[in-house]
């Protein structure tokens, strides 16, 4: 899986646990919509925010539930995106 072009991805979901995850690079998503299940996410993400994801430096929801915020990246979806 790869990010586009400009090394942005079209959007990061962040689960009510404060994982990042990258819509088709893991399994790790709930069985009802997103919003119904509680989680956020941010679109046109750079790589920078991606990476930068840490309990120090977390990415704040900007849709859906705006009260989560990602600390944690998930290692299956980090393993399988391509970003410079």
């Amino acid at each position: 899986m790869s990010a586009q072009p400009s090394g942005h991805l079209d959007k990061i979901q962040i689960s009510p646990t404060g994982y990042a995850h990258v819509p088709g690079a893991c399994v790790h998503y709930p069985d009802k919509p997103l919003e119904e299940a509680g989680w956020g996410w941010v679109h046109d993400v750079t790589a920078n925010m991606w990476t930068g994801i840490a309990e120090h430096s977390p990415l704040r929801a900007a849709e859906g539930n705006t009260a989560l915020s990602a600390t944690r990246r998930c290692s299956h979806c980090a393993r399988r995106i391509d970003l410079p």
